[in-house]
């Protein structure tokens, strides 16, 4: 049987499906209480998937992760192609950064 203590961790480890700017997102949390990772509804495809950001030699872009069951797929945002990169980046940092 849980105790306070226990069922106060079990509701920090869950996040609820949040909104920033239109983008549907909850974050995941480790047993430790550390963010595990962003979880975001994709706004290029819809589906849901882990949002990354992700730095190359020539462009800096954040990327959101699908897995299926066979395979993974990746969605691409950069500065110059996607009107959703800026609001991304802001969840990104808001979460990553506080």
């Amino acid at each position: 049987m849980l105790d306070l203590y226990e069922l106060e961790r079990e509701k920090k480890r869950e996040s609820e499906w949040m909104n920033y700017k239109g983008i549907r997102y909850k974050v995941e949390y480790t047993k430790r209480g550390a963010i595990k990772s962003i979880i975001v509804v994709c706004p290029k495809c819809g589906k849901v998937g882990r949002l990354v950001r992700q730095f190359s030699a020539k462009k800096y872009c954040m990327r959101v992760f699908h897995k299926q069951s066979s395979k993974e797929y990746i969605c691409r945002f950069s500065a110059y192609g996607s009107p959703y990169f800026d609001i991304l980046k802001e969840l990104y940092y808001k979460i990553r950064c506080k």
